[in-house]
């Protein structure tokens, strides 16, 4: 017997899918641990080789595949936890980040702020060098002034190093030495090179893409290693497989090479999962993903999962090109409120996998979809992950009353009927962005659903 093995982490649960090679299908959701992924992982595992009659050490001994989706990158980015990083680039040109393509992306609000720059501009060094568009040198490096740059980021005490020089994917020359010297100069601390993780013109997402991939790469090298060694030590023979941004999938020491690949790859599972289920049919599909945080949302057209590079988060562009998808913050964790003006919100705050929902009883208080799943019986409480876990249908309606229900003069269950409406409204606005807003006619199309609540809103919407 063999097994191929795909492990999701999402906000609120980290999700298993065994394949044996005789037809055998196992699937698991486990709690999702955020101050340790690798926690919920291997417990997951243990889970699924226990389902599999085996024990893990067997059961990853005769896994040939595994693949794994992480939020990781994601996360980092969007909860501004990665560390102090610096970026080296042409000298003159420190403020290609702000200054960004000249556009704002919402040109007639005044309101608008600037996307905080993962980079101090203090950070931002200059080196003495100039190479033009036809790939010949008109400044010979100054490798002093990369040591001077080195000394001003060891003295910072930055984590990583991204190396954007101007003209690079015509002539990595310059960009090469310099991180040649800044390896040598700062040892142990990683350096990224823009033209490695994005050889094209477009000086600023290819060096958006640098300095994205550096402030994620410190915290993806612990937990890719760690899970990699995790999983060697536990059986694996073979080497896990990462999902990437494209749909696609790639080793860990290619992904820690272009980190920036790996952001935004959980959601892009999503079209190649639905052309999988869709079969002969999968030529126009509409596939809407509801997890516990987030609802995404993407198009295949004409049997081929839509590609962007133009592909933002947190206001920096990727660069690199994705798989399409618009999410919104609206999730089975997604908590549900109510504004002054007597308007019922949901998201985008969400109560993640700790403490959860109200019904969870480990803790949350606030109203959220998943309570309200319980209160309108989409959600039998006593069969919730397969009986592992009872919910709690009085502190589920204790909290849509409390948030929801007093504000409006409603009970606990016509509360929970209005944040159903709200969220459907949500998803119908979102489908509504990748298809009519862009001139496509859904009714041709078929809807595809996924995740784990995906089921509950796909009639109505």
């Amino acid at each position: 017997m063999s097994y191929r093995v795909g492990i999701d982490i999402g906000g609120t649960f980290t999700d298993f899918v065994v394949i044996g090679d005789d037809g055998l299908v196992v699937t698991w959701k486990e709690e999702s641990t955020p101050e340790d992924s690798t926690i919920a992982v291997r417990a997951g595992l243990e889970a699924v080789a226990a389902r599999c009659g085996t024990t893990l050490d067997a059961f990853l001994g005769q896994t040939t595949l595994l693949v794994h989706g992480t939020t990781t990158a994601m996360n980092t980015v969007i909860q501004r936890t990665g560390p102090r990083v610096g970026l080296v680039c042409t000298e003159g040109f420190r403020d290609v980040l702000y200054f960004r393509n000249g556009f704002k992306p919402d040109r007639f609000n005044i309101h608008l702020r600037h996307p905080r720059p993962l980079v101090d501009r203090w950070l931002r060094i200059g080196v003495e060098e100039r190479i033009g568009a036809d790939g010949e040198v008109t400044t010979p490096l100054d490798e002093a002034s990369v040591l001077r740059a080195a000394d001003q980021l060891r003295r910072a005490g930055v984590e990583a190093v991204a190396v954007a020089l101007l003209w690079a994917p015509v002539n990595q020359r310059h960009e090469r030495r310099t991180a040649e010297i800044l390896r040598e100069e700062l040892p142990g601390i990683p350096v990224i090179e823009a033209a490695d993780v994005l050889p094209e013109i477009r000086e600023w997402e290819r060096t958006s893409a640098a300095v994205l991939s550096a402030y994620v790469l410190p915290e993806m090298t612990r937990y890719l290693r760690g899970f990699e060694e995790d999983l060697r030590r536990s059986g694996l023979r073979r080497s896990p497989l990462i999902m990437q941004t494209n749909g696609g999938c790639a080793s860990v020491d290619e992904i820690l090479r272009r980190p920036v690949y790996s952001l935004a790859s959980g959601p892009a599972a999503a079209p190649a999962a639905a052309l999988h289920v869709a079969g002969a049919d999968a030529s126009d599909l509409i596939v809407m993903d509801l997890g516990g945080t987030s609802f995404d949302v993407s198009l295949v057209t004409s049997g081929g999962m839509e590609l962007s590079r133009s592909m933002e988060i947190e206001g920096q562009p990727i660069g690199v090109t994705g798989v399409a998808v618009h999410s919104i913050g609206a999730g089975g964790g997604s908590i549900a409120w109510v504004d002054g003006g007597g308007a019922i919100h949901v998201g985008p705050l969400s109560a993640g996998a700790r403490p959860g929902p109200a019904c969870y009883g480990e803790g949350g208080r606030r109203a959220t979809v998943t309570d309200a799943y319980v209160a309108l019986g989409y959600l039998e409480p006593q069969a919730f992950l397969g009986g592992r876990r009872v919910l709690r249908e009085d502190l589920a309606l204790e909290a849509l009353e409390r948030d929801v229900g007093q504000p409006l003069e409603l009970d606990a269950v016509h509360a929970a009927a209005g944040i159903k409406r709200v969220v459907d409204a949500h998803m119908v606005a979102a489908i509504q962005a990748v298809s009519v807003k862009r001139g496509l006619d859904p009714r041709g199309f078929k809807l595809v659903a996924g995740g784990g609540a995906g089921g509950l809103h796909v009639g109505q919407v």
